[in-house]
């Protein structure tokens, strides 16, 4: 779905009506916010293919008639056409420059902790599409623990044992804000790895003299 003519960063006017279209009444409740939204598609990206647009484009808007409502929506054309905006502007990213990524996050003003969850929420999301696919990274010993505070950032449980034991679950999200560029360069790392092993020619026996 990678437009070569809209690989350009997208303007911070072009962001704002992004995240206000999300927000709006025209979108269903359960809709993702710009920040879920953004660790989604980074989900979609930096993983297994998926060759299907729609099977990742629906999800968007959440589930149920309210959903299917809105997709049919004339309004819903703007918002598709900045989300895959954003889809090929990440997808530029994680391609030329993945250490330079810069998820998109909320901030606790009064506490000044940067807020993680929706983030990971989104690209937990965005992984479950495919899960048999991760599966792989998740059993191999050197990749998998980096995808673990990502899980355990969008852990609703998790995060009640959290605060069970006295650990402060917003500090911890403050401390994931903090390890997401690096943790998605090594997530890129691994299924750049993958692919480039699977897309390897078989090697060709030779004959026996």
């Amino acid at each position: 779905m990678t437009n070569a003519q809209a690989t350009e960063p997208m303007t911070e006017a072009q962001l704002d009506e992004l995240a206000q279209l999300l927000d709006s009444d025209l979108t269903p409740e359960d809709c993702m916010d710009l920040s879920m939204l953004q660790g989604y598609l980074t989900a979609v990206l930096v993983g297994p293919e998926i060759a299907d647009p729609e099977q990742w484009l629906a999800p968007i808007w959440g589930e149920g008639t309210q959903a299917a409502h809105f997709a049919a929506k004339a309004e819903a054309g703007r918002l598709v056409e900045l989300v895959v905006m954003l889809y090929n502007e990440i997808d530029q990213q994680l391609q030329t420059n993945p250490e330079e990524y810069e998820p998109v996050l909320y901030l606790d003003e009064e506490n000044e902790l940067q807020i993680a969850r929706p983030w990971c929420m989104g690209f937990m999301f965005g992984a479950a599409l495919n899960e048999a696919a991760w599966q792989p990274l998740l059993d191999d010993e050197e990749y998998g623990s980096a995808l673990l505070p990502i899980v355990m950032c969008a852990d609703e449980e998790g995060r009640a044992e959290m605060e069970a034991s006295g650990e402060d679950p917003n500090q911890f999200e403050d401390e994931v804000a903090d390890e997401l560029p690096e943790i998605v360069a090594v997530l890129q790392e691994y299924w750049a790895r993958q692919r480039a092993e699977t897309q390897k020619p078989a090697r060709a026996k030779g004959r026996r003299r």
